[in-house]
């Protein structure tokens, strides 16, 4: 078109410079030549006009796209009015509502909240604003809208004031800062809490110098901030003080938090002592670029335990030593003891340890007075050191009691002289007030490794061993016997330890299932009581049942027991995992005890879902002991919906006329019988009458002690159902049996 255009004119006026090149044109010419021009003109017109409009329509869909593509919210206002005449997208999703035309709804005003963060009315600033902005045609500030839902936010606004069609406008771009402003917010918070805390808290970079410095800062070191922002570290700390650096160094290595004392100066140049935590400073990358110190003034309490430690030091003295003889007290002898022991051990050695008894020492007290008795101890005291080693320790256990702990010996004849030497020079007299004193003593020596290597039992063999010498006159020694008190300790010793088990929890309770092999499927389980020694592990019953019944011990194990079988066992109910029936073994002196009734009860009261599902098992030689009391007892515990079970049936001398009147639900068939069935044909004529008997009185029956196949086979051709025994599974603990539950 362009190329037609221009030929059209160039012909014209080529036609009209030819023609009029010493001619003079006839008007047809000229008309022609005018009208060529006019139609030039008009199609370059029109030409020109389309392009302009294409340009205008290309600008126009620029800026259609560039509003509603913009990520920012873009917002026209009537400048006078404050309609809201278009928006994009993005500010109707800024602001929370579901349409465009939701939002243009709007006033200005409705979408601000009365006031902004500066307490100004939002309307009186609005018009600040729009002036500033028709002033400066563009203006920036940040704004407080209100989202659809209610909540405020932070919006940052450039408004720009332009004019089109000579309408003036202001075009709005938004932008959600509000991540931003409670980031700032924040920052300020921490920024506050910081001068706010009482711990010093102070950041340098790499290098040590100092970034930022609170305010407690300030109060523990006197300097103030602007004294110490920039300044290195190192002005805090003694010249030759390398200490902070290494740790500065390890931090950096390790990234790890450093706590620790350190010494530091003040402004005055007063040294104080501090707990000083050091930790990394990061960027947002995770990039170490300095460290963090947190520190407290503990100068005093640094002050007060050094004075704790000088009264400790007086005070270990004082609790560790008898204050009569100076000489280390029963506290300070089993240290030694125990030390010379693994000093013993380490280099094969042998330690003698005397146990001294001064004799008819009371008789002193009794006719001189206790003055003149503790000069007698005192003078005891010093004549026995002088025939000690170095190596030696003597101790004063109490009263007119002494120790002597000898260590190295290369043979028993050592302990031998020491001894003779002790009684030679006791008989010497002592001379007190103008009054002659004689004393002498009985010794008793143990030996380390042949008699016992732990602290308790030396000292306990040489205490028996002294008790002997007495016996045999007095004024001697004598050396411990094994066999002499054997049998004695050993119940004392396992008394005692019941004793510390009870007070230390160590028991535990094992299950062992009881099941109807017929129906398969578990009818109860049997709690039996296992002791976990802290250092000898687990414990059967036969090694310290026997002793707990002796001592009267049971009554306490029997109740443990009770209170934690039913514990756990109602932990299965709760949870619908078990609904059988849960036999707790029973001892004679708990049967006849006054407590076991409210025992029952409370138990009973604690584990309502126990109720009619407890069953108490009792022996029948223990029933059989006083028959008529035991009768009385056993109904008042059935009374209360607890059945009982006759353990271990068959080898005791029941008494068939007794048997009928116990309120009993069961018997159980003891494992002697059942272990040789296919041996023993007694046993089995035993087991048939058990059986034969307990169905004649409608009393139920279960099977102790069932091991093989052939066992199971013969009890459930003979009409007993019920197994119990290893051929199911041996006793288990409780998380053991939950998951046989669980699983079976």
């Amino acid at each position: 078109m362009k190329v037609f255009l221009s030929f059209f004119i160039f012909f014209s006026f080529y036609l009209y410079a030819d023609v009029s090149i010493g001619l003079e044109l006839k008007w047809e010419y000229q008309l022609l030549v005018f009208i060529c021009i006019v139609l030039s003109v008009f199609v370059y017109r029109h030409l020109t006009l389309r392009r302009h409009n294409k340009d205008l329509n290309i600008q126009q869909e620029l800026f259609d796209a560039v509003f509603e593509n913009s990520s920012d919210g873009v917002l026209i206002i009537d400048t006078k009015s404050g309609d809201l005449l278009d928006c994009n997208k993005s500010l109707v999703d800024i602001f929370g509502y579901e349409s465009k035309q939701e939002l243009l709804s709007m006033n200005f005003d409705e979408l601000s909240p009365e006031y902004q963060d500066d307490k100004q009315s939002s309307r009186k600033k609005a018009i600040s604003l729009k002036q500033k902005a028709l002033h400066k045609k563009t203006i920036t500030f940040e704004w407080i809208h209100i989202k659809a839902d209610g909540k405020f936010f932070w919006c940052e606004i450039v408004l720009t004031s332009i004019c089109i069609d000579d309408k003036q406008l202001f075009y709005a771009n938004l932008k959600d800062i509000d991540d931003k402003k409670n980031s700032e917010l924040q920052l300020i918070q921490h920024v506050q809490i910081l001068d706010q805390v009482h711990d010093a808290i102070v950041s340098t970079d790499l290098e040590g110098n100092i970034l930022t410095w609170n305010v407690a800062a300030t109060k523990l070191l006197g300097y103030t901030q602007s004294e110490m922002i920039g300044e290195n570290v190192k002005k805090l700390y003694f010249k030759d003080d390398y200490n902070f650096i290494n740790r500065m160094l390890k931090i950096l290595q390790t990234k790890s938090i450093d706590h620790v004392n350190s010494k530091i100066l003040r402004k005055n140049s007063d040294l104080i002592y501090i707990d000083l935590s050091l930790s990394t400073l990061s960027d947002i990358n995770g990039a170490v670029i300095g460290l963090i110190g947190y520190a407290q003034d503990i100068t005093q309490r640094i002050i007060a335990k050094q004075q704790l430690l000088n009264q400790k030091s007086r005070l270990d003295y004082e609790a560790h030593h008898d204050p009569l003889t100076k000489l280390p007290n029963r506290l300070l002898f089993n240290d030694r003891l125990e030390q010379a022991i693994k000093k013993a051990s380490r280099n094969k050695t042998i330690i003698a340890l005397f146990f001294i008894d001064l004799d008819h020492f009371k008789e002193i007290n009794d006719s001189l007075g206790h003055d003149i008795g503790d000069k007698v101890l005192q003078t005891v005291s010093t004549r026995l050191r002088e025939h000690l080693r170095a190596s030696d320790t003597l101790s004063r256990l109490g009263g007119d009691e002494f120790t002597i702990i000898m260590e190295d010996l290369k043979d028993n004849k050592d302990a031998i002289t020491l001894a003779e030497n002790i009684l030679l020079t006791l008989k010497k007299p002592i001379i007190i007030n103008q009054h002659e004193l004689y004393v002498s003593s009985s010794i008793g020596i143990s030996l380390y490794p042949n008699d016992n290597t732990k602290v308790t039992s030396l000292l306990k063999y040489a205490d028996a061993a002294m008790y002997k010498a007495k016996e045999e006159g007095r004024d001697n020694y004598q050396f411990y016997s094994a066999e002499m008190t054997q049998k004695a300790f050993k119940r004392v010793v396992m008394e005692a330890s019941i004793r510390q088990a009870i007070k230390n929890n160590e028991f535990i309770v094992y299950f062992q299932p009881q099941v109807d092999a017929l129906k398969h499927k578990i009818s109860g389980f049997e709690a039996l009581i296992r002791w976990s020694h802290p250092r000898m592990g687990l414990i059967y019953p036969s090694k310290f049942i026997q002793t707990a019944e002796d001592t009267g011990l049971i009554i306490d194990l029997d109740r443990w027991m009770m209170f934690n079988a039913v514990e756990q066992v109602c932990k299965w109910k709760k949870e619908n995992m078990f609904d059988g029936t849960l036999s707790i073994n029973l001892s004679v002196k708990y049967l006849e005890s006054k407590t076991l009734l409210d025992d029952i009860k409370e138990c009973l009261e604690k584990y309502p879902q126990i109720n009619n599902y407890l069953e108490l098992e009792v022996t029948e030689s223990g029933v059989m002991k006083n028959p008529e009391d035991s009768i009385e007892k056993l109904k008042e515990i059935n009374a209360l919906g607890v059945s009982i079970a006759v353990d271990d049936f068959g080898t005791g001398y029941s008494s068939l006329s007794y048997l009928k009147l116990l309120p009993i639900s069961k018997l159980k068939i003891d494992q002697s019988f059942v272990r040789d069935i296919g041996d023993d044909e007694n046993d089995r004529a035993i087991i048939i009458a058990i059986i034969a008997l307990a169905k004649s009185l409608k009393l139920s029956l279960l099977a102790e002690g069932v091991e093989t196949q052939d066992q199971k086979e013969f009890l459930l051709d003979n009409g007993c159902d019920v197994i119990q025994g290893y051929l199911y599974s041996r006793p288990i603990p409780y998380y053991v049996a939950l998951k046989y539950i669980q699983d079976f």
